[in-house]
């Protein structure tokens, strides 16, 4: 899986001894440290600001070219869950242009967002997910007839009896 290879590649970017920490985030974007793994005990209950937490969840460092678009391509995806975090104007417009393209992710938790920075992108989204749930409704799948067992009209039988 593509998820599972991002995964490793970043955890290989850590290096041998990778620690990591879990953060509370505060309304101002700032973090208060929860424990984590391999974890020195003095780190352990620490505040950072939030200049210290990516807006795209991960940090853009320098990457080969694939890898870069592997990244960027994560980040996308993530967008519309990483509308429900508070950001500035510029990062929320950004990633609504990327949610845009995942409507019923969209639809199904818009009311969470704690601000909308482009209501056209928002609402564009929330009437495509409408319009696909309406005609998923109206389509009727077909009924496929079992090929095991086929019965003919009277009428479609031969004069003699014989099917």
């Amino acid at each position: 899986m593509v998820a599972d290879y991002l995964a490793s590649y970043i955890n290989a970017q850590t290096g041998r001894q990778a620690v990591a920490q879990l953060f509370q985030r505060q309304p101002d974007g700032s973090g208060e440290g929860m424990g984590g793994i391999r974890l020195d005990n003095a780190l352990a209950t620490r505040s950072l600001p939030a200049s210290a937490f990516p807006a795209r969840l991960i940090r853009r460092r320098k990457h080969d070219a694939l890898h870069t678009l592997l990244i960027e391509d994560f980040i996308r995806w993530q967008a519309p869950w990483q509308l429900l975090l508070e950001m500035d104007e510029q990062h929320r417009s950004e990633f609504e242009v990327h949610a845009r393209t995942q409507p019923m992710k969209v639809a199904a938790q818009y009311r969470l967002y704690p601000d909308i920075a482009r209501p056209d992108l928002i609402d564009a989204a929330r009437v495509e997910a409408r319009l696909r749930t309406t005609s998923a409704r109206e389509e009727k799948p077909e009924q496929a007839l079992s090929t095991d067992y086929l019965e003919l009209a009277p009428d479609m039988a031969d004069q003699r009896g014989e099917i």
